[in-house]
């Protein structure tokens, strides 16, 4: 019994330092939740109140939009799967989902972008220089794979 107690304690120890090295090291132009507000390269930078405000309303304003978006391009890729699988495949029908899907995918790009483009009108030219040298350089730490891969 004591034995089989160990294991699971073992066990939630090495998730737990898992978990930790994920959140340290995110991979490379990753998106994971943390404690700043934006983008992740917005993390380090020091807003305004004003600013921070500003940050909030607009990313409220885009939340509904990007949402729907991504909410349509999932239905439209999992009824081209659908359609895929079928016993009979329409090859005119499986055009027009590929196409549908197509143009939804391009509709959240273009929204990202002009998101990204409203928060970062927000920012003073500093702020969108640091922005800039934090996007250019991904977080690094030993246990990191990016620095892996990136040599010495």
């Amino acid at each position: 019994m004591k034995k089989r107690y160990s294991i699971l304690a073992a066990l939630a120890v090495s998730a737990g330092l898992i978990t930790a090295t994920a959140w340290a090291c995110p991979p490379v132009g990753g998106h994971f939740p943390g404690p700043g507000m934006g983008p992740p390269a917005m993390h380090s930078l020091k807003l305004t109140d004003a600013q921070h405000e500003a940050l909030f309303a607009q990313m409220q304003a885009d939340a509904r939009p990007r949402h729907e978006a991504m909410r349509a391009a999932h239905r439209s890729a999992e009824a081209l799967r659908n359609l895929a699988q079928a016993e009979v495949f329409d090859e005119a029908k499986a055009k027009a989902l590929a196409s549908e899907h197509g143009q939804q995918i391009a509709e959240l790009a273009w929204l990202r972008a002009r998101a990204e483009a409203k928060l970062s009108a927000i920012l003073t030219p500093e702020q969108r220089a640091q922005q800039a040298k934090a996007e250019d350089d991904p977080p690094r730490g030993k246990h990191c794979r990016a620095d892996e891969r990136s040599g010495p």
